[in-house]
């Protein structure tokens, strides 16, 4: 345990960041000067604690000669390795299908080494802990921001390198749940593989021993990870998150229907108008409860996928702020109902205080403190924006924000998709290539070990790989590692996205719109003409129609309103309040899989529209 504090204030000291930094150019964050990846122990370290290693050693050149030759070899290697202002400050989250094999296997071991000391289990707790305090209240979204940040850093402390945790873009595998990527054997389990009692069978929560060892829900014994899939259902798509975006612009509920809510009693979905409310209790609890199982619970970090979907969760939120410009204000300014529920909540500080008691991980603040003031506990202020001097997140190569007609997302924040995000790794083949290759290592070390049999052994390695290769070509791979689009026109999309978009009286769509119209909105006919590309192709053909039919003077948060409510409505669910799903999803103490919420498939527009306080001048800039 003393050790570990040691880490961690080795790890405080070496985050600070360092004077230089301060300079670098003031629409550049100070961390993006180089980026690169991965980073080495010693090259993390802060370009202080450089200089004063550097320093000592050069205290023993009158000792020894060969001490100070390879004190230079060590730090010029050492120094060519440092990235000019890097020290893992900023992560850089990248979608899990955007990942290449070997870094998914990368993050996975990662988990694992988090796991086996023991530090993963105490994250465990202090979620579990502070529930009441972080689900349902405000502090829900700020307080995972938090969270997951920290978790991040314990990854980076294990692994020694700037290592970040992947979103899960699971609206893009709505309706498509059971072959989304991030569901295989090999990674995060196949999609509903669980024995009777809902134990998985496979990937990382089955393969790897102290996972199988996790704490019970309900504080009931150690054991397995538990899903227990719900069929029927399916996550929030890309429609219903950016019509959520788009026509929710405060984060606060102003209708009072959820005062004297909670967690145990959440309000009924679509019956607020605040976007905090809406989206913790419908896209984001949605993955919990068609997921079950420990994801249905305060235990839900014990599942490993708990992380790339808070990690998007905040991608969403981030999105949200960036849409209504909360970047063009310091979080100074920030005021309710817009930014958040109250303006003295803003400066409460999160509940991470019960932390001490249960884990080792110090979850105050570095990297603002003063070199002769006490690290502090953030507030919900501290972290409301991801660029900021303790909290530093930039989500890349991000295609959501690609899908919202007129909008331009701040590059500091995001690196938006200039493509379709297509699935790297194709799982299958690599593991097939894993295979041989440890049969040829093993076929090669036992040539090396008896060369009098090898004959035997050649005929041995060659019937191997023969029935190697039998039972890959027996294999069918599945489309999706192909293609990350869905419908009979995805391939053709991807080949060429060019053709997709149309020119006016091009044959592709017969709009009825006067395109010469002088009172037509330019983002609504530049959202027709060059549409965006959603994945599945029911959504790109209703886009279409509503092209056709819509007048022109349609805003643009109405049209995703009417998208995202057709869609709900050829999923033939739109209110998905069934006993099936309020019944698996609880985030109340002691009484997993019993307590109410209320949890919604689809999406309800609020009673005072987007814009009716506020409205978006032809500049993009916002009129209060």
């Amino acid at each position: 345990m003393t050790m570990i504090i040691m880490m961690q204030e080795q790890h405080r000291d070496q985050n600070r960041r360092p004077q230089h930094e301060q300079t670098c150019a003031e629409n550049v964050r100070y961390d993006d000067v180089q980026h690169c990846q991965p980073l080495t122990m010693s090259s993390s370290m802060s370009s202080k604690s450089t200089s004063r290693r550097k320093k000592s050693g050069s205290g023993f050149v009158s000792r020894s000669i060969i001490f100070v030759t390879m004190t230079i070899l060590y730090w010029s290697t050492t120094l060519l390795s440092f990235c000019s202002a890097r020290d893992c400050h900023t992560s850089f989250r990248r979608a899990w299908r955007d990942l290449s094999c070997q870094e998914q296997d990368d993050f996975l071991e990662a988990i694992t080494l988090v796991k086996d000391s023991g530090l993963y289990d105490e994250f465990i707790d202090i979620h579990v802990q502070v529930s009441m305090l972080t689900h349902g209240p405000a502090e829900f979204l700020p307080w995972h921001r938090w969270f997951l940040y920290n978790f991040e850093k314990a990854l980076q402390d294990a692994t020694g390198t700037c290592i970040y945790v992947p979103y899960w873009d699971w609206e893009r595998d709505a309706e498509w749940e059971s072959e989304s990527d991030v569901m295989h054997s090999a990674t995060f389990g196949t999609w509903g593989s669980t024995t009777g009692a809902g134990c998985t069978v496979d990937g990382i929560t089955s393969y790897h021993q102290r996972f199988r060892n996790s704490p019970g829900i309900d504080y009931g014994p150690n054991g397995c990870v538990t899903r227990t899939f719900l069929d029927g259902f399916s996550f929030a798509g890309e429609a219903q998150v950016i019509a959520l975006i788009t026509n929710y612009d405060q984060f606060a509920d102003t209708t009072g229907n959820s005062i004297g809510t909670d967690q145990s009693n959440p309000p009924e979905t679509g019956s607020t108008n605040g976007f905090r409310t809406e989206f913790e209790n419908s896209s984001h609890m949605l993955v919990h409860g068609i997921m079950g199982g420990h994801m249905g619970t305060n235990w839900s970090p014990a599942d490993p996928i708990f992380w790339l979907h808070h990690s998007n969760v905040d991608r969403i939120w981030g999105t949200w702020q960036d849409y209504w410009d909360h970047d063009t204000c310091t979080t100074d300014e920030y005021y309710a109902p817009w930014h958040y529920d109250s303006e003295w909540a803003l400066d409460r500080r999160l509940p991470f205080m019960a932390a001490r008691g249960i884990s080792s991980w110090d979850f105050r603040m570095g990297y603002s403190t003063e070199e002769d003031s006490e690290p502090a506990f953030p507030t919900a202020r501290d972290v409301m924006n991801n660029d900021g001097p303790d909290l530093s997140v930039r989500y890349m190569n991000s295609n959501l924000n690609n899908l919202i007609p007129g909008y331009t997302a701040n590059p500091r924040l995001f690196q938006v998709a200039t493509d379709f995000v297509r699935v790297k790794c194709n799982r299958n083949e690599w593991e097939w290539t894993r295979r041989r290759n440890l049969e040829e290592e093993q076929q090669q070390k036992s040539e090396d070990e008896s060369t009098s049999r090898s004959t035997t052994g050649d005929a041995s390695a060659e019937r191997m790989s023969s029935d190697s290769h039998d039972d890959e070509n027996q294999f069918k791979f599945p489309h999706f590692f192909r293609s990350s689009l869905r419908g009979d026109d995805a391939q053709s999309i991807e080949d060429d996205a060019d053709s997709y978009f149309r020119t006016k009286r091009d044959g592709r769509v017969e709009s009825n719109l006067d395109l010469d119209q002088s009172d037509i909105v330019d983002v609504n006919i530049a959202a027709c003409l060059h549409p965006p590309v959603f994945t599945l192709q029911e959504t790109r053909d209703e886009w279409d129609r509503l092209c056709r039919e819509l007048p022109a003077s349609t805003s643009v948060a109405d049209r995703l309103a009417l998208l995202a409510k057709s869609d709900c409505n050829r999923k033939g669910n739109p209110r998905s309040d069934a006993p099936e799903l309020r019944q698996r999803i609880t985030m109340t103490m002691m009484d997993a899989f019993d307590g109410p919420s209320s949890s919604y498939e689809c999406f309800h527009q609020p009673d005072r529209p987007a814009g009716a306080d506020r409205r978006r001048t032809a500049q993009g800039d916002l009129r209060f």
